[in-house]
């Protein structure tokens, strides 16, 4: 809340590509009503509101105007003025570095600001191994539906090579480290004690081994109550671009709801975890 914080006002990361439209809110401190103005230093900023009167509560979106966004990096001001010469500073980062018409001509998730969001059934590729096939549960699912592999009285795979696995194309901007998030429904284990495995990799890399049973009791009765279980794994991206993540079969009875890729550090507070980011086809 400004005036009273001591850091600056900055809203998230506006792109060409996403087009986002962020907003602030207005709001009175006191009983009287007053007014104030919006103004943006750069005409291509379009504040929904210039001038408004508030009684309790105003907000303001701010879009972009991209055709007339000059290329490259910018950093915009917009000045909230209010009563007794207050004036408050709010920046905008507005990113015009890339845009769509530069991207390959494929299907792929687009990052925002860090993050993908992938439904497990929107794969672009699955690949089977007889007898192993990948299925889709309809509607099985906190946000859509699920995948996993049949018959489940098949033994465990050993991911790599032509082993049976999903693939997601997708669009990183930044590089560094990156946690993956799998959204498990809470399978029993079964089989044996050792627990029900997947593996996880991006691009090239050797596949990442990940055992959804090791944990806890506590867990376990969080993921039931919840029914849901998140497993992360942590994975390095070296360069900007388009990527393949891979989704292997290790174990039967892994079902699969979604994945999140989001750069490492970033959190994600969110219960259902972040919508599905922006699907480009060709």
């Amino acid at each position: 809340v400004w005036p009273g914080c001591e850091e600056e006002a900055i809203l998230p990361l506006f792109d060409a590509l996403n087009q986002q439209v962020y907003y602030f809110e207005v709001f009175n401190q006191g009983q009287k009503e007053f007014q104030c103005s919006v103004n943006a230093d750069v005409s291509w900023v379009l504040p929904s509101a210039s001038f408004l009167t508030v009684k309790t509560q105003e907000r303001i979106y701010l879009d972009v105007n991209w055709k007339e966004v000059p290329e490259g990096y910018h950093k915009v001001e917009i000045e909230i003025t209010g009563p007794g010469k207050l004036s408050i500073p709010v920046f905008m980062e507005v990113d015009n570095r890339l845009t769509l018409s530069q991207l390959p001509e494929k299907e792929f998730f687009l990052d925002m600001n860090g993050l993908v969001s992938m439904e497990a059934a929107h794969h672009m590729k699955a690949v089977d191994n007889e007898p192993v096939k990948w299925h889709e549960i309809p509607n099985l699912g906190r946000s859509g539906s699920s995948m996993l592999t049949l018959p489940v009285t098949t033994g465990p795979s050993k991911p790599g090579g032509d082993s049976p696995r999903m693939e997601y194309q997708f669009y990183a901007r930044d590089t560094g480290l990156f946690v993956v998030s799998s959204y498990l429904s809470p399978t029993l284990n079964f089989h044996n004690d050792e627990g029900r495995s997947f593996a996880v990799s991006i691009d090239d890399e050797t596949p990442l081994v990940v055992n959804m049973h090791k944990q806890s009791h506590e867990l376990w009765d969080r993921w039931v109550s919840n029914n849901i279980n998140v497993q992360n794994s942590v994975h390095h991206i070296s360069k900007p671009g388009m990527h393949t993540l891979k989704c292997w079969r290790v174990d039967a009875g892994v079902v699969l709801q979604k994945i999140v890729i989001r750069k490492k550090g970033m959190i994600d507070p969110s219960y259902l975890g972040p919508p599905e980011s922006i699907r480009i086809t060709p």
